[in-house]
């Protein structure tokens, strides 16, 4: 048993080293390219929800100041109705 074991791992160091150790950087690139990219889509993604919310907010700031020009929004109306009244 314990003899088969070591042929087992006889036959692993039969690789040459130079190969495996080429594997092992060229898999620790494409692992850290994978999580690099999966960070930045993070990134973009939250960074995108971030803009929208900027967007909303100053839409509805926008709103609220339009609103607070003419007075009290509900009343946004009554202009138009006073030039209809005069005409």
């Amino acid at each position: 048993m314990a003899v088969s074991h070591h042929q087992s791992s006889d036959s692993q160091s039969s690789v040459p080293s130079s190969y495996r150790s080429e594997y092992n950087a060229r898999s620790a690139r494409e692992r850290y390219a994978q999580a690099l990219a999966a960070h930045t889509f993070q990134q973009w993604k939250s960074a995108r929800t971030d803009a929208e919310r900027r967007a909303q907010n100053q839409q509805s700031m926008q709103r609220a100041h339009d609103s607070s020009r003419h007075g009290n929004g509900a009343f946004n109306h009554i202009p138009s109705h006073k030039a209809r009244a005069m005409a």
